[in-house]
């Protein structure tokens, strides 16, 4: 994977917009995509991004870690990057209701700007 972009911010701190779902680790201890999420959770979005870009050179189908990683590059401000990790993860699992809000909430100040 490529190096992260950098993306200028855009309103209020990520994981503080309303209707933003951040990662929920489940009880896989093992899972690259439940340590990644308890990163997130820990408040350390960066390394819970380098473990989900680790592990989707491994697996590259997996939606969740997609998802995961989206998340971390969007608390990062990555926002570039965040759309393109939810892009994909909608594309391996289209009833990923978490990836499409969270890409919604993406979008929604560029939305807000153009009235």
């Amino acid at each position: 994977m490529t190096r992260p972009s950098v993306a200028h911010p855009v309103g209020n701190a990520p994981a503080q917009r309303k209707g933003f779902r951040p990662p929920r680790p489940d009880r896989r201890p093992k899972d690259p995509a439940s340590q990644a999420a308890r990163l997130y959770d820990q408040g350390k979005p960066r390394e819970a991004l380098h473990v989900a870009s680790e592990a989707l050179r491994r697996e590259p189908s997996n939606a969740r870690l997609w998802d995961v990683g989206a998340a971390a590059a969007f608390a990062l401000g990555l926002f570039a990057d965040a759309e393109r990790f939810w892009t994909v993860a909608i594309r391996l699992d289209p009833n990923s209701a978490d990836a499409h809000s969270n890409l919604g909430t993406l979008y929604a100040p560029w939305r807000a700007r153009r009235g």
